[in-house]
């Protein structure tokens, strides 16, 4: 079976069915688990980040009208990043 590097070196073209048989091997096989990886650690990332601004806006809690408000956007941040 020939690769795309391959189809370019001997000058075939690049038909629908041949790019398809290039690509039926197991290319993206192994990526799952270290975009899992990367995917929970900007998540984690964003969880401590936010949680810290909640807290830094708790502690100072000097115009409730607003604060109240940015608080609640900031808690959408760990509550989509632990569903997600």
């Amino acid at each position: 079976m020939l690769g795309v590097e391959d189809m370019h070196a001997t000058g075939m073209r690049l038909a629908p069915s041949n790019i398809a048989s290039a690509f039926s091997g197991n290319t993206y096989k192994d990526l799952h688990q270290p975009a899992f990886v990367i995917g929970g650690c900007f998540a984690l990332a964003a969880v401590v980040l936010s949680l810290f601004l909640i807290l830094q806006h708790l502690r100072s809690y000097t115009n409730p009208a607003e604060q109240k408000w940015i608080v609640a956007v900031l808690f959408m941040v760990p509550v989509y990043a632990s569903e997600s």
